[in-house]
Order: C-alpha cells, then sequence, then structure tokens
C-alpha cells in the first residue's frame, strides 16, 4: 500500500514511508540522499560482483549498486514494489537484475557460495525475534562465497531504546510539560516498542556459531546530519573467511585490534580520548608525523547523543528544571565535548587512512571508538592467517576475463545469477500472510526483549 501510494519525483529515489518519528513527516531528502549515498558507498567497498539484495524494497540501493555489479538479485515480499521496480530495471538498461517475489527468510534452493556479498538494509527491525534473525545470517553467510560479505544495515541499537524515545518525546513536546510527564512518556513508547533492537554484541558472537565468519565488522552510521538515523543506528558487515577451514583461536589480528584485548596492543597503538587528552589537531599531526601502520581511539564522546544522554541525567537529578522548556533551554547552554564521528572520516580521507567506527566496549552508550589503518598497508588477516588486499576503495575492479564491455559483463552476470536462483520464484508471486512466511509474525514487547540484550 505505501508503494502503491507513492509518487515521487524522482522514480529511482522513491522514499516512500520514510517518515520522521520527530514530526511524522518525510525524512527531509536531503538527508535522505546523504543515508542512501553513504550506504552504497559502504558496500561498494567490498566489490562485490555477485549480490543478493534480500528486502530491496523501491529500489534504493538495487538502482546504484546493479550497474556496477555482474549480477543482482532483489527479492522483496511485495508484489507492488517489485512491480514498481521492474518498470524501472529494463529502462536503465540493468539486463543483470533479476527480481523475485520472495520471503525474507526463504533460502531454498540457494546454492552455497552463490554471493560475494548478500545485503540486508533496513529490514532486520522487522524481524519477529533474534532466532529469526540469526537462522537467516547463518544461511546468509552460507550463500556467499570466501572472501565475501554479508551487509546488515540500519539496525537500531537496543543500548539507545531509551535515548531515542526520549529524544522523540522531547521534540514533540510543548514547553509547559512537566520533566516527569515526559519521563513517563519515553518509557511508554519503549515499553510499546514494537520493532526489533539489537545490541551489537550479539554479531560478534555470531562468530561461535559460524565457523567460516572471518571477522565482524560493526560501524556507526556515517552523515553530519543529526537524525534518527545517523544517531541510533549502526551498520554490521560480516566478513566471510577466504579459508572455509576451522578457524584457528588468536589468529584474527583484526578482530583483535578491535576488541581491545592484549592481543593487539603490540601491533597497534590505542589511545583513551579523554584522559590522553586528544583534539582532532592533535590527532591530525600524530598521523602526519609518525605515520602509524594501525592506532586506535578508545571511548570518544558522541557529538550525536550529547544532548539527549545530558537530558536524561539532568531529568534524574535535583536541579530545578521542571518543565521541558527548561530542559531545552538548559540544553543548549551545555558545553559542547562530543565528536562528530564524520570528523574523522574526514581526516582518513585528508591523510590516507580507512577509519573504522564502532560503539564503544566501555559501556557508555554516548561513546564510541574509532580504528585507522594507513590505507597502503591496510591488509585483513583471515583466521588462518592468510591476507587479502584492503576493502577501503570503492573503485569497480572487473572480474577476471569478464569483457570489458559492461552491457556484456552484466549479461553474463545475469546467466550466471539465473543459475544460482531457484526459476519457480522469478516473479511468479507469493504468499503475503507476512514476510517471515508465518502467521503470528508480531510477538510481545516483553518477549521480544527478553531475547535481545544478551551483552550487559
Amino acid at each position: 500500500e505505501v508503494y502503491r501510494q507513492a509518487t515521487p519525483s524522482d522514480a529511482s529515489f522513491n522514499t516512500a514511508g520514510w517518515k520522521s518519528s520527530y514530526t511524522g513527516r518525510p525524512i527531509p531528502e536531503a538527508e535522505m540522499w546523504d543515508w542512501v549515498g553513504h550506504t552504497v558507498e559502504r558496500i561498494r567497498a567490498g566489490r562485490p560482483r555477485r549480490v543478493w539484495e534480500i528486502g530491496c524494497g523501491s529500489g534504493l540501493l538495487l538502482l546504484r549498486l546493479a550497474p556496477h555489479c555482474q549480477s543482482y538479485w532483489g527479492t522483496d515480499f511485495s508484489a507492488e514494489a517489485l512491480r514498481l521496480l521492474e518498470q524501472q530495471v529494463p529502462q536503465l538498461g540493468l539486463t543483470n537484475v533479476t527480481l523475485s517475489a520472495r520471503d525474507a527468510g526463504d533460502f531454498s534452493d540457494v546454492k552455497p557460495g552463490s554471493f560475494d556479498a548478500v545485503i540486508l538494509n533496513s529490514v532486520v527491525q522487522y524481524f519477529p525475534d533474534l532466532d529469526f534473525l540469526s537462522n537467516l545470517l547463518q544461511q546468509a553467510i552460507q550463500a556467499v562465497g570466501p572472501g565475501g560479505f554479508v551487509f546488515v544495515g540500519d539496525v537500531r541499537n537496543l543500548a539507545l531504546l531509551k535515548a531515542f524515545h526520549g529524544s522523540v518525546e522531547l521534540a514533540r513536546a510543548p514547553e509547559g510539560l512537566a520533566v516527569a510527564d515526559w519521563e513517563r512518556r519515553l518509557r511508554r513508547q519503549a515499553e510499546e516498542e514494537r520493532e526489533l533492537l539489537i545490541d551489537p554484541g550479539f554479531f560478534n558472537q555470531l562468530a561461535d556459531r559460524c565457523p567460516s565468519l572471518g571477522r565482524v565488522e560493526i560501524q556507526l552510521k556515517r552523515g553530519r546530519h543529526h537524525n534518527e538515523l545517523t544517531c541510533f543506528r549502526y551498520d554490521v558487515v560480516l566478513h566471510v573467511s577466504t579459508d572455509q577451514r576451522e578457524p584457528e583461536p588468536g589468529r584474527n589480528s583484526l578482530r583483535a585490534l578491535e576488541s581491545g584485548t592484549a592481543a593487539h596492543r603490540s601491533s597497534g597503538e590505542w589511545l583513551a580520548w579523554t584522559t590522553d587528552a586528544i583534539t582532532l589537531e592533535t590527532l591530525r599531526q600524530k598521523l602526519i608525523d609518525q605515520q602509524p601502520s594501525e592506532l586506535g581511539l578508545r571511548g570518544i564522546p558522541n557529538a550525536r547523543l550529547e544532548k539527549i544522554l545530558a537530558a536524561l541525567q539532568v531529568a534524574e537529578s535535583e536541579n530545578g528544571v521542571r518543565t521541558a522548556g527548561e530542559l531545552r533551554a538548559a540544553l543548549e547552554k551545555m558545553p559542547r565535548r562530543g565528536m562528530e564521528p564524520e570528523d574523522f572520516w574526514a581526516l582518513g580521507s585528508e591523510l590516507g587512512y580507512g577509519v573504522e567506527t564502532r560503539w564503544s566496549d566501555t559501556g557508555s552508550p554516548g561513546t564510541y571508538d574509532v580504528v585507522m589503518r594507513r590505507r597502503d598497508q591496510h591488509v585483513a588477516v583471515e583466521p588462518n592467517g592468510s591476507e587479502h588486499g584492503s576493502a577501503g576503495s570503492s573503485e569497480r575492479t572487473r572480474p577476471a576475463g569478464a569483457s570489458p564491455n559492461e552491457d556484456d559483463w552484466r549479461r553474463r552476470g545475469s546467466a550466471d545469477l539465473q543459475s544460482a536462483v531457484p526459476q519457480d520464484c522469478i516473479l511468479r508471486g507469493v504468499d503475503q500472510t507476512d514476510r517471515f512466511g508465518r502467521s503470528d509474525a508480531q510477538p510481545t514487547a516483553s518477549r521480544r526483549y527478553g531475547r535481545l540484550k544478551i551483552c550487559a
């Protein structure tokens, strides 16, 4: 129904259904363009040739990624979304694209290793529970060949559930609303939350169940706009090992570097942002003067979240702030200590460093960690000790032996995809009871939360 009612000015940029939780109106187009652009860039960095996107929707990613792929399979439970997308694909000459109506958890007849990347972008929040997600991801990892990845984008962070609803309710609150009433409103909204929010630690634990999983990359969303997409969500890239043998403990240096364990300290320096009194300028000078191959920064205060987290602290203290208007005024006078995550990506681009940002493992939801790696030495070490080149560049490379003519390349990809995709599911229709192929896809919030937060 959402897709049927949509009348976008640009058919390739159909953002129907993307409404702000703060205003109820569509998210501003400039912010959506920024969101799409950064997501496409992050996926293209992995240079996938054979792609399966689960929940392709209106084609926001598909129409921008497919021209750079050998083959692209887009599936969705919505026949209407696929109908609209089917009209655009031939107009753009995307002969390498196949569209299918298919439930999210349906991996029947999908051959292992058929794809370089499986994409689930902004869809997992609609899944019924963690068990469903875990089973789906394990099957997605099997569907990806060695050296490929599963991209899970736009994941809502469980640790920020209260902060998110507090931010929305504070933006909506009239000037005279009592702070105590604002707190009651945010607690009620959090208790009634119907979507699936996930602690980042869940993805780290997948490695225990998926022997072929090489490393887990958890990244904050990119962008300078402060909105519900950048502030409260994150992306995950599950990298499949280039060697499918059983991983050897302690051999993944990247995972050790990111987790902050003692194993990384001899190979990469870590600095505490506040304790070591780091600033963006002193960091720039260190990178220029010393040119470290790897540098980690821990406990960086997040500029995107400092206001709402301060508001929650003020509300819990006895400081005379009585109304929402007074609380907003106090927040405007608060000194700014947070750092914009995008500043680190800009610095990395300036000085030739790849940048990864992730939620801090210190337990504070208001901080994040950064790992900077010099691009000329950006090599990922797999559990078996093998190495593969950096995925930091977004430049597309063709597969060996592919025709230099891009149309021929895409046609070849379409043929390859046809062999991997079950033929009886290509735009033949689907039982749309719900996208998960089950009749009861909405467990109660209490049951959901009891299975969500698996990490302290």
